[in-house]
């Protein structure tokens, strides 16, 4: 790299990297970046908090619950008890950031290893070696390059084998491999006509707005399609049960997202025996009425930018 122009502080040092024939020029650049706190906001569900948690579930009687003929009520009565209590007991905490070892793959052999090496990379160009030496030297350097390549395949592997989304794992390892994993995600701003919209609010009618245009203007580019005529037909279903209610929340996997309510899978999983019966009392009230709650109809959306200009809100899907 060649510059004539100096744009911050830097100290150049050659460094020999003992990894092949050749010496390494090292920059070190001083960049004033914005500082980052190292404390985040976030819920802390210990084992003490979820067993009170679940403790005050079991003595409630949730009576309210049971006396409702409506389906809307009777699920926001029962979600307005659980996020009081979810609330209470897992209230949101500043905490310091844990600082995880990001070079996960480089075990105590590949450390000694690469000791040794430094060690047979110095004897061979201070001292004058014999043949026998000099390949043994290039064999283990091979050896040692073929062990870092493996060893940080492994765990790439093991990321993407242990991941519930394996391609976004795997994206997520190109991007860090790229050099794009630690981008932090930019304050939105969006231009509306010659305004720009930062207020996160405003933005979310927006988004809205546009999110709804859209699929307005895909149905008028829809085919018209022939009504077909079906005859009526009724629809028995069967009541729900508690234990289909317990073996459908067993089978889910645990993750750490969640919808507007900030209430997790695992969360849930840990407490279902407490509001099993509710839930199967819910479910079976909305089958009898024909209702779906509409507290269940609230949906998280979050805008993903395709390519193009970031304040372009059509360039976001």
């Amino acid at each position: 790299m060649i510059t004539n122009k100096i744009f911050y502080p830097s100290v150049t040092n050659v460094m020999e990297m003992w990894f092949s024939d050749h010496f390494a020029v090292v920059m070190d650049v001083t960049v004033n970046l914005p500082s980052t706190s190292n404390i985040i906001i976030k819920r802390v569900f210990s084992r003490n908090s979820i067993d009170m948690f679940n403790c005050h579930l079991a003595s409630e009687s949730w009576n309210e619950v049971y006396s409702q003929s409506d389906v809307n009520r009777a699920y926001s009565y029962f979600l307005s008890k659980f996020t009081m209590y979810f609330n209470r007991f897992f209230p949101l905490k500043e905490v310091s950031r844990k600082k995880g070892n990001k070079v996960c793959w480089i075990t105590k052999g590949i450390k000694v290893s690469r000791q040794k090496l430094q060690l047979l990379r110095l004897l061979k160009r201070k001292l004058i070696l014999s043949a026998s030496a000099l390949n043994y030297i290039k064999k283990y350097q091979s050896t040692y390059k073929k062990i870092l390549f493996a060893a940080r395949k492994r765990a790439n592997d093991r990321i993407i084998a242990n991941s519930s989304n394996s391609t976004k794992a795997l994206w997520n390892i190109i991007k860090i491999e790229t050099g794009k994993g630690c981008i932090s995600n930019p304050t939105i701003a969006i231009e509306i006509g010659s305004v720009l919209v930062t207020n996160p609010q405003l933005l979310s009618y927006h988004f809205n707005d546009h999110f709804v245009e859209i699929v307005d203007r895909m149905c008028t580019h829809t085919k018209d399609i022939r009504q077909v005529c079906v005859p009526a037909n009724k629809m028995f279903v069967a009541p729900i049960t508690e234990e289909e209610v317990l073996n459908v929340t067993g089978k889910l996997k645990n993750k750490y997202s969640s919808g507007f309510d900030e209430i997790l899978v695992s969360l849930i999983k840990h407490c279902i025996q407490f509001i099993n019966k509710l839930l199967t009392f819910i479910f079976n009230l909305s089958l009898n009425t024909g209702t779906f709650p509409n507290l269940m109809k609230i949906a998280k959306v979050r805008p993903i930018l395709k390519k193009g200009r970031i304040q372009d809100i059509t360039n976001y899907n």
